[in-house]
């Protein structure tokens, strides 16, 4: 039975390959013009203009698709299991943005990674990337998650949503409406609603193939340009493109990557030499870097990218105590994950017992560190989690999942306006983030119970709610704290700004639907 999250990532992907724009805005990467429809035939043989690497749009353009990737992320973060975990997350960001600083494009709106084992990715305007924990789980190695994140902002940097053929404008809104009823029938019936969906696309196959291989082969061919100006060897895009097709041989059916991404073996051999032509003079490798993140130079370091890949499997529950235990005798990085399970698990003795050896081991490692102290915080020791995150937190500042543990440590001791300083600054980096927003709110209501305070948490927890796609709750959230609040303050002025632009992405919301 195919889950409803998987429906709706698929979906995306479809509205991706029909470049639907006008009934969904959200889903677009169209310019705009005088009418988002107005675009040029174009067969698989005749030539076309392609958008040269690293212009960049308008300012119009820019807010349109800042606003796009927005309305998109709350959506998903509301219909779709995300995987929060802050290390995690840490690590392929920093990948994703090293990226998509190549592109020119601006700020992107956000990576995230979905519960779903099955092996997909796919991106939309305004950089919002989402990557599926199946396909993290089946790359060798950190170089492959690379070529998948610049192959998806390829995608976005060359605008396949707007470079669509007018021949295909019927058939697009008949699709649409197969995939809308497809979501509406997953949460009923999977069977049937993975039924209409394959009917769906299969219609369209045969007139979408030729202008999709064209699109994957620029995305190829502009993702690896981006992946070696970011540092990253191109060859790995090619190395992973053949894991998938043996994959498919392996398992007899076509994984959703490659039905949303057409992989051929003539494209595998093109994307291959393309790859060896690029010199390798200033690559490094995907791992090396993300070592380098998670530890002080010079230090001892874990593979990093080891770590992430078995903190991964245990948050989504692909493993097990069981299956990390003989493993875990030889692999630090597996003692690790099992360190993490056994807290999960109650059974903080044992936790405790595997991590201290690796404190030792490792001193500098983030993964380590805020591991060792996610269990004396699940032991309501949070003194001595601080104890613990403070030395690292000083020589690494910019680190989100220290912070944000640091900051956890704090609100445990009743210490709310400690934590609030730690993480203010963060709202200014990270607006959309759910996760900061629900500190906030936690570390707001160890304050003193008086009327300011309570405005602050109520803001807060507006924040939380908006991003979490809930806009009505985020509005009387915000309607309690504008009753509460002096006529003639500044905060009263703050949160009527903030109510009329939550309003204005209701309304615009229900127009879409």
């Amino acid at each position: 039975m195919m889950s409803y999250f998987s429906m709706l990532i698929r979906c995306n992907l479809i509205l991706w390959t029909l470049g639907i724009s006008a009934i969904c805005p959200m889903l677009t990467h169209a310019k705009i013009e005088s009418d988002v429809w107005d675009t040029q035939v174009h067969s698989s043989s005749e030539s076309y203009i392609l958008p040269t690497l690293g212009s960049q749009p308008g300012l119009i353009d820019q807010a349109r698709d800042k606003a796009i990737g927005e309305a998109v992320l709350r959506e998903i973060n509301k219909e779709v299991p995300v995987v929060d975990d802050p290390l995690i997350q840490d690590d392929l960001e920093r990948m994703y943005r090293r990226i998509y600083a190549q592109t020119l494009l601006g700020t992107p709106t956000a990576l995230l990674l979905i519960q779903d084992e099955e092996i997909n990715a796919f991106a939309v305007p305004g950089g919002l990337v989402a990557m599926n924990t199946g396909l993290l789980l089946s790359a060798d190695n950190a170089d492959e998650v690379a070529g998948v994140l610049s192959h998806e902002i390829a995608h976005v940097s060359q605008r396949h949503y707007s470079r669509q053929t007018d021949a295909m404008k019927n058939q697009k809104w008949w699709a649409l409406g197969g995939a809308i009823a497809a979501i509406a029938l997953a949460k009923k019936d999977g069977d049937t609603s993975s039924a209409l969906f394959m009917g769906t696309q299969a219609s369209l196959m045969s007139q979408q193939l030729a202008y999709s291989r064209d699109n994957e082969r620029e995305a190829d061919r502009v993702g690896m340009q981006l992946m070696q100006s970011a540092g990253y060897d191109p060859r790995a895009m090619p190395d992973f493109f053949e894991i998938m097709q043996k994959k498919t041989r392996m398992v007899g059916f076509v994984p959703s990557f490659i039905l949303t991404h057409p992989l051929t073996s003539e494209r595998i051999s093109e994307a291959r030499l393309r790859a060896n032509q690029y010199s390798l003079d200033q690559v490094r490798s995907a791992s090396s870097i993300m070592n380098q993140s998670n530890s002080i130079l010079g230090s001892a370091q874990l593979d990093a990218f080891h770590v992430m890949q078995l903190r991964v499997a245990a948050v989504t529950n692909t493993t097990n105590i069981a299956a990390l235990i003989p493993q875990a005798k030889t692999d630090d990085a597996a003692a690790l994950a099992l360190a993490y399970l056994y807290q999960k698990a109650g059974r903080i003795v044992e936790a405790r017992k595997l991590v201290t050896p690796l404190l030792t081991r490792y001193p500098d490692s983030a993964y380590v560190t805020i591991t060792a102290a996610e269990i004396e915080i699940a032991d309501n020791k949070s003194a001595i989690a601080i104890k613990l995150l403070e030395p690292l937190s000083r020589v690494m500042p910019e680190s989100r999942p220290i912070i944000m543990t640091l900051a956890r440590g704090y609100v445990l001791l009743g210490q709310g306006q400690t934590a609030i300083e730690l993480l203010r600054p963060w709202t200014l980096k990270r607006p959309q983030d759910i996760q900061l927003w629900q500190l906030m709110k936690e570390a707001a209501e160890k304050l003193p119970a008086t009327n300011k305070n309570a405005i602050t948490v109520l803001r807060y927890r507006a924040e939380m709610l908006f991003w979490q796609g809930n806009i009505d709750s985020a509005l009387r959230s915000l309607d309690r704290a504008e009753a509460l609040a002096d006529k003639k303050s500044v905060e009263f002025e703050l949160i009527a700004q903030r109510t009329k632009y939550m309003e204005q992405k209701m309304k615009e919301k229900l127009k879409d639907l």
